[in-house]
């Protein structure tokens, strides 16, 4: 039985009672980690001048393969979860793309997508992934396996977070048009 929790944790157990005991131990994960840590007060204090906001970089610094490899598993997460219909676990779509794609686990265990900001920020992922400044309207254009991330906003408590599809879609729990129109600030991240 596989089971994607409320909080993005992707769960594969043998019964149902396996999955409560599975949801537990990732709220207990949870409960830990938002103690030791304050997430939203570290995306706050990121200053602009450590983002990286030559757009032109893109095309220099994207490897190619891996970045079609998480696109495409994006999709196929996302196709398999909701299809074109958002089922609200973005990140758990992601979470999974991620892990199918580089066959290793990232640590996107966050309760909502917004907190994945300071995780994104650090290694394992400063390794593969370059934080830019774009503007709504360069969104669309964004490379194959970009993250992005947008904040809270009025209606969207947990924020959200998607992978680009390279053809101006982007993928998460559904496959739809890329994001570009959220009263919120958004974060992005392209592949080194």
């Amino acid at each position: 039985m596989s089971y994607v929790s409320p909080m993005g944790a992707y769960i594969q157990t043998d019964s149902s009672s396996g999955v409560m005991a599975s949801v537990d131990e990732t709220i207990s994960m949870l409960q830990t980690f938002l103690e030791s840590t304050n997430a939203q007060e570290e995306v706050n204090s990121f200053e602009d001048d450590e983002v990286a906001a030559n757009v032109s970089d893109w095309s220099e610094t994207s490897s190619g393969a891996s970045d079609s490899a998480l696109a495409s598993a994006a999709r196929n997460v996302a196709m398999s979860m909701g299809g074109s219909n958002p089922t609200g676990y973005c990140l758990g779509g992601v979470n999974q793309a991620l892990r199918n794609a580089y066959g290793e686990e990232f640590g996107l265990w966050q309760a909502s997508a917004y907190q994945t900001v300071p995780v994104l920020r650090s290694e394992p992922f400063t390794s593969k992934f370059k934080e830019v400044k774009v503007s709504r309207e360069e969104l669309p254009n964004l490379p194959a396996g970009s993250i992005v991330v947008w904040d809270q906003s009025p209606g969207h408590p947990h924020g959200h977070i998607s992978i680009a599809l390279g053809n101006g879609q982007e993928a998460s729990d559904y496959v739809g048009s890329q994001m570009t129109t959220r009263d919120a600030e958004y974060y992005v991240f392209v592949p080194k």
